[in-house]
């Protein structure tokens, strides 16, 4: 691989709270009818949990609590059992740690860290069949070949049937989850369902048009910074498609890594190529343009981090005891907070 893991993955907490994201480089301020726009420039992983208040509570919860470790222990175990060597706590910090790599990233080399961080087409298809992140690859490719399929059904399930990754939490998971477990869903489900609630403000509107026509000027015809992003995801989608098969079912199933045709994994690939240029291009017109990838306008990020801290005070009553059973104090996420440097 290139440089680092794709994408932003918003994880669940009780399934496995690890937060991603694609946001990169950059520093820069574009002019308009109203006056230069700052972008933020790169920030780490805790600059970015903390424009997020909730979603980092639901995630400091899942450390504090144990569920984070219990699930990954469930995961182990269950490999284990099955006769595989398995570290999903290992796992899972690799990811964290591509997802600071991207955060930091220069734009005019990971973009959105969507097609930039794999150097063929084949290995794309391969984070779909769930050896992601590298050092479960690594791991899968020191098996026999009839061990890898058994591996993958194990891991991934089989007939119908859930496989590793899907265990539940097992009954000893943390402490203090007992009472305020459903409370912390809750929470969760609140906290997803608002991400497009900022969409229609008038604040947002206007400098997501302002964003676009910037855009246009460097001639790039998108409405919003998510739509750059969704459509660098179509058109590697389309690259992955080429290569599967029509009769192996429907594109959304789980392949299997036999069924990846070697050339898929040709390189250079003058297709995949030309993507990971256009990304880049796109990656850093956006950030010229005040919005460098994996945020969004300033209006939107604001108003975000402000449904986030509503949240939160609208349950402090239920979520203060909740936070202390496990060591931590919910004050701690009502703070103003602090935006990074531009």
């Amino acid at each position: 691989m290139r440089c680092s893991s794709p994408g932003r993955r918003l994880a669940v907490l009780v399934s496995a709270a690890a937060v991603l994201a694609t946001a990169c480089a950059g520093g820069a301020a574009i002019e308009s009818e109203s006056g230069p726009v700052a972008a933020a420039g790169p920030e780490s992983m805790a600059e970015f949990l903390a424009r997020r208040p909730a979603e980092r509570f639901l995630f400091d919860y899942g450390e504090a609590s144990g569920i984070n470790d219990s699930r990954s222990r469930a995961v182990d175990r269950c490999m284990r059992d099955a006769g595989f060597d398995s570290d999903q706590r290992a796992y899972d910090a690799e990811s964290m740690g591509l997802g600071e790599e991207v955060l930091l990233g220069d734009p005019a080399v990971v973009g959105f860290g969507v097609s930039t961080v794999y150097d063929s087409v084949g290995e794309r298809m391969l984070t779909d069949t769930g050896l992601f992140p590298a050092g479960r690859r690594t791991y899968w490719e020191s098996l026999t070949p009839d061990e890898r399929d058994r591996y993958l059904s194990v891991y991934l399930g089989s007939g119908g049937q859930p496989g590793c990754a899907e265990k539940g939490l097992p009954p000893e998971s943390g402490v203090g989850l007992t009472a305020g477990l459903d409370d912390i869903n809750e929470l969760n489900e609140a906290w997803a369902a608002l991400l497009t609630d900022p969409d229609s403000d008038p604040a947002v509107v206007e400098e997501r048009e302002r964003w676009s026509r910037c855009m246009a000027d460097r001639g790039f015809d998108y409405n919003e910074p998510r739509d750059a992003y969704d459509d660098v995801r179509r058109r590697l989608q389309d690259l992955v498609d080429q290569y599967r098969d029509p009769q192996a079912g429907p594109a959304e199933a789980i392949p299997r890594p036999e069924q990846i045709p070697p050339e898929a994994f040709d390189t250079p690939d003058p297709e995949l190529s030309a993507l990971q240029r256009y990304e880049t291009e796109v990656a850093v017109a956006s950030t010229e343009c005040g919005v460098r990838p994996g945020r969004d306008v300033n209006a939107y990020e604001e108003q975000l981090t402000s449904r986030e801290l509503d949240l939160l005070r609208e349950r402090q009553d239920t979520l203060a005891p909740i936070a202390e059973a496990v060591g931590l104090d919910l004050d701690d996420y009502l703070g103003p907070v602090v935006a990074t440097s531009p």
